[in-house]
C-alpha cells in the first residue's frame, strides 16, 4: 500500500472483527529514512482507547530501501470507540 512513497509516510489501516477495512488514516509523512509519530495522541484524538480483544488495528511503516516487504512492521492492538457522555 504504502511501498512506492517517496518517503516514511505512517498509516493506520482499520479492520472490523472480521478483518474488512473499516478506513484508512495516514498519521505521519517524514523524510527519506525517518518518521515521527505519536501514536497514542492519535487514538486518543480518534475517539478509541486500547483493549483487550475488540477490534484492531494495523500499522504499516515500510523503510524506504530497495524491497520494502522486508522492512514492514505489522503490530495489532485491539482498540474500541468510547462512549461519549
Amino acid at each position: 500500500m504504502l511501498g512506492d512513497e517517496p518517503g516514511e509516510v505512517f498509516g493506520i489501516l482499520c479492520l472490523s472483527t472480521r478483518n474488512a477495512v473499516i478506513a484508512y488514516h495516514e498519521v505521519s509523512r517524514g523524510t527519506l529514512d525517518a518518521s515521527l509519530v505519536q501514536l497514542l495522541r492519535w487514538v486518543l484524538d480518534q475517539g478509541l482507547e486500547i483493549v483487550g480483544d475488540a477490534r484492531e488495528i494495523f500499522l504499516e511503516h515500510p523503510a524506504s530501501v530497495s524491497d520494502p516487504r522486508k522492512y514492514q512492521t505489522e503490530l495489532a492492538i485491539p482498540i474500541r470507540r468510547v462512549a461519549k457522555g
